[in-house]
This record gives structure tokens, sequence and C-alpha cells, in this order.
């Protein structure tokens, strides 16, 4: 692949193309390395395109900041997972927006 513009992410996700799901092996390295602390934690998510581990991450308890530059991943993204539990923390947001501070954002799905 090789995508070094927008508009050239923004093509893939817009063609219904994507990349290998979050496995199982990677949910449980994330489980085991990354472990939420009591209360609560906090990811950003650089690059999530449809948003797989932004909702996992959401799941076990992360207040999730997502961040892509491709429209229509954030799109599909929100289209794939009104229904995920627990994500109420994922913001998604642009590049045009993108700033970091481990809140809970106004832009949610």
């Amino acid at each position: 692949m090789g995508y070094v513009v927008r508009k050239e992410w923004h093509e893939h996700y817009a063609d219904g193309k994507d990349f290998r799901p979050l496995g199982d092996t990677e949910r449980t390295l994330l489980a085991e390395h990354v472990p939420v602390p009591d209360g609560g934690g906090c990811a950003l998510d650089v690059g999530y395109g449809t948003g797989g581990p932004a909702v996992y991450l959401s799941s076990l308890g992360c207040v999730v900041d997502a961040v892509d530059f491709a429209d229509s991943a954030i799109g599909r993204a929100r289209a794939e997972h009104t229904d995920a539990e627990g994500c109420v923390g994922c913001g998604l947001i642009s590049s045009a927006m993108a700033r970091w501070s481990c809140t809970r954002m106004t832009t949610t799905w």
C-alpha cells in the first residue's frame, strides 16, 4: 500500500476497503500489558480507521479519543459501531479537531 496523502486514505475507506480487524492475540496482549487502572483510564488511538481498537479499549474501561484524518473512516466507524457497548467515551475526531486531553469528547457515538 503506501498511502501518503489524505485523499488516498479517504478513497481507501470510501471504497469499502479495510485492514485486518483486531484479533484475539492483540486483545489478549492489550488486556495483559496495558491494564486499565481502577476508576478507568484514557487512551489515544491515532489513525483508528474503522474503530476496532478504540471500541475494544473503551470496553475495557478507557475513555478513548480516536483520531483519523480520513473523513470516510470516521463515517464508517460511526456507522459500523452504533451498538458498541461501553463506547460512550470514544470521541471520533478528524485531524482538523485533533487535540488530546483525555476528557470525554462531545463528538461521541
